[in-house]
């Protein structure tokens, strides 16, 4: 794979979200999905620190972030 390519999937953009490549066009909210979640890394952490406070359930940070990247881009 062409570096220009490898930049292009790791390119976190409205126009270019990650494995953009493999989207359909008329799958618009899953590319803003895409583009609004936060990095693995980021995500990893907010998990971490959930499990250690014992939040499983709604109230944790990882799983307000996500559901609202969800609400803000409804499924097409």
């Amino acid at each position: 794979m062409a570096e220009e390519e490898v930049k292009k999937i790791f390119d976190r953009t409205k126009e270019n979200p990650p494995l953009s490549i493999y989207l359909d066009p008329k799958d618009q909210w899953l590319r803003d999905r895409l583009t609004e979640y936060p990095e693995v890394s980021e995500q990893m952490d907010m998990l971490f620190k959930d499990m250690t406070s014992g939040k499983f359930d709604k109230t944790g940070d990882w799983y307000k972030a996500i559901a609202k990247v969800k609400s803000d881009n409804p499924k097409g």
